[in-house]
């Protein structure tokens, strides 16, 4: 057999030693990053399973509070047509018409009956008085609808005046 060089032996017996000293280092680094993934994913499950139980348990006490008060726990707001919707909408649009038209009459009406010349105060005061007029007619359900023709007039009148 042909001899080898010893520095070559050398060379191949300190690989040889490299790899195989440093496979327990790498095989117990391994180790440990499955072992903490493992731990990471066990926690995480831990923690979703209590975030879920607490949910369920929330809910079954609503359920249980609701029974105990014979109350439902949700109600849903009454649905209406579209058709339906724009049918209210335009009676309150009459409403409110009805109303302006009729404080517009009223205060012609007591500028009639003042038999003076027509002022800004004049005015004002006569607006005044189809106000008081209009206003005991009024019922509850349609006092805001009263509030907007009156501050829509009164927009009017500031701008003719």
């Amino acid at each position: 057999m042909s001899s080898v060089n010893d520095q070559v032996t050398d060379s191949v017996s300190q690989i040889h030693t490299l790899l195989t000293g440093g496979a327990p280092s790498q095989a117990m680094g391994m180790l440990d990053v499955t072992g903490t993934e493992t731990i990471g994913m066990s926690m995480f499950n831990a923690v979703t399973a209590q975030q879920n139980s607490q949910t369920s348990a929330g809910a079954a006490l609503n359920a249980s509070c609701a029974k105990m008060l014979r109350t439902e726990t949700v109600q849903l707001p009454e649905t209406k047509s579209k058709q339906a919707l724009e049918f209210e909408l335009k009676k309150l649009q009459l409403a409110e018409e009805k109303i302006k038209s009729e404080l517009a009459f009223k205060t012609i009406a007591e500028l009639r009956k003042s038999n003076k010349s027509i002022t800004q105060s004049s005015i004002f005061d006569a607006f005044g008085k189809a106000l008081s007029q209009v206003e005991t007619s009024i019922v509850a359900a349609e006092k805001p609808i009263f509030e907007a023709a009156v501050k829509s007039l009164k927009d009017r009148i500031d701008k003719i005046v």
